[in-house]
């Protein structure tokens, strides 16, 4: 089974501009949308901004690159400890088909430079600006957990079964914006670009 055992994946300069989202940004800056487009390219598997990329692959059948659009520009097969042009046939399903252990080498780019579709411009949106809100909230009074903590326990003797007196107390919630993607409403409407397993 091909297996990709590493990604090199370039970092951009620039990310598909703030002016193609319609209506106002409600004081979203650049920063916090750049923010937003490095957190959910490491959530979805599709490019649009055109950046270089290297696969390295291990193992024979058929191997689809997971960063998409990916195109090839070099591919090559680990042999007597130098990296060797090969020729790989594509597969019908979009990707490649490996005949040998490899490993192989794939660079190329990835992205290609197209307008995003509307639902991850939104999804950006969304996420931008919870980050934004999520900063000016104060502590105290964001997302929290409610714990029941039994009061002194030890002095009661508790049996299974039997009530003990009990305080209701609030932590901050450790997933504010670890969940930041979900809270948002970003990941629902990026699922179509998500495929699990690809890393």
């Amino acid at each position: 089974m091909a297996t990709t055992v590493r990604i090199e994946e370039a970092a951009v300069e620039t990310y598909p501009e703030a002016a193609t989202f319609e209506g106002p940004l409600s004081g979203v800056g650049e920063k916090l949308l750049r923010t937003a487009w490095e957190r959910i390219e490491s959530y979805i598997t599709q490019r649009w901004t055109s950046r270089a990329c290297t696969f390295v692959v291990k193992g024979s059948g058929d191997w689809e690159p997971p960063r998409h659009p990916f195109t090839a520009t070099t591919i090559e097969i680990w042999a007597d400890d130098v990296w060797e042009p090969v020729t790989v046939p594509v597969s019908p399903l979009g990707g490649f088909i490996l005949r040998d252990e490899g490993p192989y080498r794939f660079v190329g780019t990835v992205g290609d430079g197209s307008t995003p579709p509307r639902a991850v411009m939104e999804a950006v949106f969304r996420l931008a600006e919870y980050f934004g809100a999520a900063h000016s909230i104060p502590a105290d009074q964001r997302v929290a957990t409610r714990t029941s903590v039994a009061e002194h326990a030890d002095d009661y003797g508790v049996i299974p079964g039997n009530l003990v007196p009990t305080t209701e107390r609030e932590f901050a919630n450790p997933t504010f914006l670890a969940r930041a993607l979900q809270n948002s409403g970003a990941a629902d409407l990026l699922r179509p670009y998500r495929r699990l397993g690809a890393s």
